[in-house]
């Protein structure tokens, strides 16, 4: 597609990066951005999860996966992608997981080896193209699962440029109307968008964690997994694809206030948390398989 007609990613301002980030946060931490209401499993789960039983296929190929249909129909029903379901040829969830642990895998070593075999955009392009084929039982048309595919990913390899992609930012960014088609000019801009964003999105570190360990914690907080989710939920608010629950709106203006309220009294702003600003409006009552605390 011709450069000129695509949308690119634009400069966010402060407030729509902090308002990202505290969606961010909040799936974190296991509740709805958009209602306020426990979800399960949240994000930290779910990179936990996935990033556990990615590894384990790095390092025992042989091995039967750690990825289940389990973990992975929850994604599937917590990014709300049921539509993933339907289609003229039937998901099969097992295949897709075997694709995984070839192809993901062969992509995750091309990106992360000394010396680098091969970038970390293109490793993301090629293991998505790759692993997206491997959903159904087709054997006589390719059928590509690119939602899915980059869901799944995205949370199985962060150290790799892989950005969540949903079909309605192919109208809203003047994509191609296929998705595998329009996921190369997709990751462009994306990546061009993490730039231009840099200097905001690169202050936020990814949120403590008493689930993932802190070996693989320390590994995932040296890419840019937790500045590409911030920046992926920033593009859906900006699309109006998705919307902040009001809360939201109101912990992101009174963290703006403090702030410049102690700029003006020359001193560090306090820490500021929005979960915590957000809890009294939400139900407290952990989830199943999540654990009662919140993390900013």
């Amino acid at each position: 597609m011709a450069t000129s007609s695509l949308v690119q990613v634009p400069l966010f301002t402060q407030r729509e990066i902090w308002v990202a980030e505290c969606c961010a946060l909040a799936l974190w931490n296991g509740i709805s951005f958009e209602t306020l209401k426990q979800i399960s499993p949240s994000d930290e789960v779910l990179l936990s999860n996935f990033d556990l039983g990615f590894q384990h296929a790095v390092r025992f190929p042989n091995q039967p996966s750690k990825i289940t249909v389990g973990i992975i129909r929850d994604l599937i029903r917590v990014a709300k992608t049921t539509q993933t379901y339907r289609g003229r040829y039937h998901l099969d969830i097992q295949k897709g997981i075997s694709g995984i642990k070839k192809f993901g895998v062969l992509a995750y070593r091309a990106a992360t080896s000394r010396p680098r075999l091969m970038p970390t955009l293109a490793a993301g392009k090629q293991a998505v193209d790759d692993c997206s084929k491997e959903w159904t039982s087709a054997t006589a048309n390719v059928t590509h699962r690119t939602v899915l595919t980059t869901r799944v990913l995205f949370f199985c390899i962060p150290e790799i440029a892989i950005y969540n992609f949903c079909t309605d930012f192919k109208k809203a960014m003047g994509l191609s109307a296929k998705s595998h088609v329009a996921l190369p000019d997709f990751n462009n801009l994306m990546f061009n968008g993490i730039n231009a964003n840099r200097a905001q999105l690169f202050r936020l570190q990814l949120p403590k964690s008493s689930v993932i360990t802190k070996r693989a914690w320390n590994r995932i907080n040296k890419s840019d997994w937790w500045q590409r989710r911030v920046l992926d939920l920033a593009l859906l608010i900006h699309h109006q694809i998705v919307a902040p629950h009001p809360s939201i709106n109101r912990a992101v203006s009174r963290r703006i206030s403090r702030t410049k309220s102690a700029e003006k009294q020359g001193r560090t702003p306090d820490k500021f948390c929005c979960v915590s600003e957000i809890l009294p409006t939400v139900n407290t009552k952990p989830s199943k398989g999540d654990k009662p605390k919140r993390k900013c």
